[in-house]
């Protein structure tokens, strides 16, 4: 019983770290996706206009 408590907190260190360690490049990539979906957005709105007008 203590050893399988022990288990699980080692598995809760371990996965804290690497979310800590992931935290940095994790943001950057939403930031990134965030920016390629205003990208594609803007795209697909002046592509609309664009054949509004035609």
């Amino acid at each position: 019983y203590e050893s399988e408590r022990e288990r699980v907190r080692e598995r809760e260190r371990a996965r804290t770290s690497v979310r800590e360690s992931t935290y940095g490049s994790e943001r950057e990539h939403v930031r990134e996706r965030k920016r390629a979906l205003t990208r594609v957005k803007e795209s697909t709105y002046k592509s609309e206009r664009e054949q509004g007008r035609v």
